[in-house]
């Protein structure tokens, strides 16, 4: 069904839009850590025509919730068509709202504060990486995993417009947070992997964040 809906996207889309689909390589990425982690409570930001999503639902359990956000009506009706012909479709909830106003309300309204168990973040605007991480820290349990997109070449030093500047300051960021270990993964755009080792907040994060600069 992936390769249904990749093969859709080249001759459905103009080509750059279909260029925005995730590789299937990426797909499998995320599969595997669904799996991995037997995760329940997925999170989507960004989720377009549903490639990952699928990718995720297909590989988690009968039981697994996977919260999708997408702000274009267009994407979201095709996600759920996809959704409906790869069978997952009783696993997803569409929220067509941006994702920095959904993870406050997942966490307020919700409650589901330390209970997620995989998050994915491909949203247009990268420069929000760096809230919609905090907002994942909140949200992941301990052990829990968020993975960002796109994270490779945004270290291009030679590449000065944004959100260039913006994403190489967030991965150094990451690469310097107590909370997580990450790793950025080389596969097309870059996967950034972060597993969630501590809840730290307040004095205790702002201590450990200076001794970690130096």
């Amino acid at each position: 069904m992936l390769t249904q809906l990749r093969d859709w996207l080249i001759t459905a889309l103009p080509m750059s839009e279909a260029v925005r689909g995730l590789p299937e390589e990426q797909g499998r990425v995320l599969a595997t850590l669904a799996c991995a982690a037997d995760a329940r409570t997925i999170i989507d930001l960004g989720t377009f025509t549903g490639y990952s999503s699928i990718a995720m639902g297909l590989a988690s359990a009968a039981d697994a919730r996977v919260i999708c956000c997408e702000t274009d009506e267009t994407y979201a009706r095709h996600a759920r068509d996809w959704w409906d012909k790869a069978g997952v479709a009783d696993k997803m909830e569409m929220h067509e709202t941006p994702a920095q106003e959904l993870m406050p309300r997942l966490l307020d309204e919700e409650g589901l504060a330390g209970k997620v168990d995989l998050i994915f973040v491909d949203v247009d605007q990268k420069i929000l990486y760096p809230e919609l991480h905090e907002a994942a820290m909140q949200l992941l349990h301990v052990g829990g995993v968020v993975v960002y997109y796109d994270t490779l070449w945004q270290s291009d030093e030679v590449l000065e417009h944004e959100p260039y500047g913006s994403m190489r300051s967030f991965n150094s960021a990451l690469a310097t947070d107590p909370r997580v270990l990450a790793s950025l993964v080389p596969l097309s755009y870059g996967l950034t992997i972060c597993i969630k080792a501590m809840d730290l907040d307040g004095p205790r994060l702002a201590a450990a964040r200076a001794q970690a600069e130096g």
